[in-house]
């Protein structure tokens, strides 16, 4: 597994809070947009295309950022993993409460990729209905990551507000997969 995937949308977030504790929020900012940008540039000739996610946080990186330059008060930019979080969210209990669990449909769609042995225990309704409360339990999780992460924002300092965007996005998920597995 590439590792530097993982990084995309958090390299603009975690130079803000690194150049902001040296050099104050003005540059930190400027900073995030340039690295956004850069992001959307290697996405782009990395993948051939921007997926709706990578454009929506490109676009609230830098919109934000600007908002935060304008009124000289960065916490709208660490409003931004809050902004993903619900509609990411949002999109997941939309369609599980449509009887449409994204993540059911996204393996359906694509189950021609998977290997045979992968592709029988996709059709297995027990696996459908791990899919289904996947979905339910993950738009859960990344609600309750939005709140922490505007929690940090609003209360903690820089630090923990990234450590709150970055580990606790990989907690939450952790428990969502882990709560559907055994529960």
């Amino acid at each position: 597994m590439n590792w530097s995937i993982l990084l995309f949308g958090i390299l603009p977030l975690l130079f803000f809070v690194v150049v902001d504790a040296f050099s104050g929020p003005k540059l930190a900012l400027g900073t995030a947009i340039v690295l956004a940008l850069a992001e959307g540039v290697v996405s782009y000739f990395l993948f051939g295309e921007m997926d709706s996610l990578t454009i929506y946080s490109l676009l609230t990186v830098i919109g934000l950022a600007v908002v935060s330059l304008y009124f000289r008060k960065p916490i709208y930019f660490k409003m931004q993993p809050v902004l993903v979080s619900i509609i990411l969210g949002g999109i997941l209990l939309f369609s599980y409460l449509n009887h449409e669990p994204i993540f059911l449909t996204i393996v359906t769609k694509y189950s021609q990729f998977f290997p045979e042995q992968m592709q029988e225990q996709l059709s297995n309704p027990y696996f459908a209905q791990i899919l289904t409360r996947l979905t339910r339990n993950t738009a859960v999780a990344v609600f309750a990551h939005g709140a922490l992460v505007a929690f940090a924002a609003w209360k903690l300092s820089n630090w923990w507000w990234i450590a709150a965007r970055v580990v606790g996005f990989y907690l939450f998920a952790l428990v969502a997969a882990l709560y559907t597995r055994f529960f």
